[in-house]
């Protein structure tokens, strides 16, 4: 998908997608007028899309939090030195 508005047409309009997501019609309009969804909405317009048999939307056109590049370069370091805990080896077998 290219844009937003595409998306939304490709789904069935403002009105088909804000009932589906469990919002107003004005609410819908008002992110398809800024170019992005809330990242709220990731989940249910990736299986709208599947329903639908298109291309699930772009991250792009989400107002996911981006971390700043020093920040997450130090995360991901942090991350890969630490040990495995119990916590990690119950994620792994899909157990809470």
């Amino acid at each position: 998908m290219c844009d937003i508005r595409e998306f939304i047409q490709t789904l069935g309009g403002c009105r088909v997608v804000a009932e589906r997501v469990g919002a107003k019609y004005t609410t819908m309009h008002s992110h398809l007028a800024a170019g992005l969804f809330p990242a709220k909405y990731y989940d249910a317009l990736c299986a709208l899309a599947l329903e639908a048999g298109c291309e699930p939307p772009s991250r792009r056109l989400f107002s996911f939090v981006r971390m700043p590049e020093a920040n997450r370069s130090y995360e991901i370091n942090a991350l890969s030195d630490r040990e495995p805990t119990g916590a990690d080896d119950q994620l792994k077998r899909g157990s809470t």
